[in-house]
């Protein structure tokens, strides 16, 4: 058997967060969100976020080619989600 990767390595998150982040108790960088999305779904599976927060999962997936189910109690952390999502999806288009 080979080794599994650590999926844990990469760059870590800068002391100053950006402005959507600020506040938010448990942000997570998204170039990791993306390895763990890639290492456990294949493209065009179907990923369900409980706690979407500010929505950097559903980012990863839509980087990723997977569909994203999310919900989030909080109002605030509901819009920043949206707007990143918006934003996502607007630079994608653009290439």
């Amino acid at each position: 058997g080979g080794t599994t990767p650590n999926y844990w390595q990469g760059p870590t998150a800068s002391r100053v967060l950006p402005e959507w982040a600020q506040g938010k108790l448990t942000p997570k960088p998204l170039p990791l969100i993306k390895k763990l999305v890639a290492a456990v779904t294949h493209e065009g599976d179907t990923v369900l976020d409980l706690f979407l927060g500010s929505g950097t999962t559903m980012v990863a997936c839509q980087d990723l080619g997977r569909r994203c189910i999310g919900s989030e109690i909080n109002g605030d952390h509901r819009d920043i989600a949206r707007a990143r999502i918006l934003e996502s999806v607007a630079q994608l288009r653009l290439f």
